[in-house]
């Protein structure tokens, strides 16, 4: 079998450079004498990771290297194999445990608890970190937190603090209603994210949902209600949960975790595409202000919110309503954090359209030209759009009727392009032959009520 197909070989594929190192160090403390097998084992892994064989040598490599013609190589490959794995599995708990990982945090309360430990006990507690909603995981956090007081209350319980365990108890099965609240509006956000990827109806009880919208929205906590407004914004694309939901990012910005934070983002981002595109494009300054807001506090580039799709609009947006300056300077830390594959396409469109702000319509199409055509293909659309448009403005009538038709064809060729960006599309090659001012000025009365018809605010497209 091919290494990288063996469970031993996948968790080598997954380790770190900094994870293998730690991994080495632990073996060499854990693995002596007859198990000093293992560490050759570990040896041999490491090497052929490192260079990239996992995927082209299998199991048999392994087994000459360790055993020879040893007719008893497989089933000690296989002993060896399983030992290996529950060190490396030993390892990667021991990792977390370190790192104060949730689980391994709750797992360390429950045995606090199994062995009535109340000084340790009260040590985990008094060291229980207030600021829940900076945590991956905030209520389930909070629940065990309420969990473990109620046991400690209960291990020093006398006859006169009766009082602490009922406050403690009403305290457990407040976080534990809230915890389900939360999680029960996390698992419906994921059902219907699920259902509109796979263009899926499934006949579910509204009612039921929307009862629990309701209720997220009125509590009064803030991790609950970021779901309920996600929720409702991913339902009923309703505009007022659009705001309650900015404004809570807004004024929590500095307490909430970077999960939440990319949880809330795409759904602002996105809920203000759609009412773009649905014709209402004074919401583009929105947008605008929403980039601008993320670029403040550093998140632009972090991971989960950082996508090159945002990246080109943010600079669009900055070169419609901001400056020339500062789109030169955003193009400047992207091109820092952009893959190499996509990195000069993306620089020469980035180029080409401030160029284009500028009015320097030949050095756009020159920059624009620049892009490979085989690279063209992560931002073609925007590519083609470029193209016309200094066409347009340089009058190459010529050339602006061949790109218009290689336009036109590949987007009737492509699948995974949607519907209505499609028709967006096409209306806009539709119009560009009337677009130079030479051809504008001998258009009919008609086709000009034509064109500004088209361009009014009531257009879907």
């Amino acid at each position: 079998m091919i290494l990288s197909q063996t469970t031993l070989g996948e968790l080598y594929q997954s380790l770190s450079t900094e994870e293998v190192k730690g991994l080495d160090l632990y073996l060499q403390k854990n693995t002596v004498g007859k198990n000093n097998m293992l560490y050759q084992l570990h040896k041999l892994m490491v090497d052929v990771k490192h260079q990239a064989m996992l995927a082209k040598l299998d199991t048999d490599y392994l087994k000459a290297e360790l055993f020879g013609g040893d007719t008893k190589s497989v089933s000690k490959l296989t002993t060896y194999n399983n030992l290996l794995i529950n060190h490396i599995k030993e390892f990667v708990i021991l990792s977390k445990v370190r790192k104060k990982n949730v689980y391994t945090e709750i797992l360390w309360g429950e045995v606090l608890i199994e062995n009535r430990l109340k000084r340790n006990l009260l040590l985990k507690l008094t060291n229980f970190k207030k600021e829940i909603e900076d945590n991956d995981y905030p209520l389930m956090k909070l629940f065990f937190h309420q969990r473990e007081k109620f046991f400690y209350e209960h291990l020093i319980l006398t006859k006169k603090n009766y009082e602490n365990l009922i406050i403690s108890q009403f305290d457990q099965i407040k976080s534990f209603e809230e915890y389900y609240e939360y999680y029960s509006l996390e698992l419906f956000i994921s059902l219907f994210s699920f259902l509109n990827q796979a263009n899926k109806v499934y006949l579910l009880d509204r009612s039921e949902i929307n009862n629990k919208l309701i209720q997220g929205k009125k509590s009064s906590n803030v991790s609950i209600q970021i779901l309920a407004l996600i929720l409702d914004i991913q339902l009923n694309i309703d505009q007022s949960s659009y705001f309650l939901l900015r404004n809570l990012l807004y004024d929590n910005f500095e307490t909430l975790s970077i999960n939440i934070k990319t949880q809330i983002i795409p759904v602002l981002v996105n809920y203000i595409n759609n009412s773009v595109h649905k014709g209402n494009e004074l919401n583009e300054h929105e947008n605008y202000m929403l980039f601008m807001y993320f670029d403040k506090n550093n998140v632009m580039h972090s991971k989960g919110v950082f996508s090159l799709v945002r990246l080109i609009s943010y600079i669009i947006l900055e070169l419609r309503y901001g400056t020339i300056e500062k789109a030169e300077q955003l193009l400047e830390e992207s091109l820092k954090v952009i893959s190499p594959a996509q990195k000069d396409s993306f620089q020469y469109l980035i180029e080409s359209r401030i160029a284009f702000a500028k009015k320097d319509f030949k050095l756009s199409l020159r920059k624009i030209s620049i892009i490979n055509p085989s690279d063209s293909i992560y931002y073609f659309p925007q590519y083609k759009i470029m193209l016309i448009k200094n066409y347009i403005m340089l009058a190459d009538i010529d050339r602006l009727m061949a790109e218009r038709e290689n336009f036109y064809k590949y987007l009737n060729n492509q699948k995974n392009i949607q519907e209505d960006e499609k028709r967006r599309h096409k209306l806009f090659i539709k119009y560009t032959e009337y677009l130079t001012n030479a051809r504008y000025e001998h258009l009919t009365d008609y086709m000009k009520r034509r064109i500004e018809n088209a361009l009014l605010q009531t257009s879907p497209y």
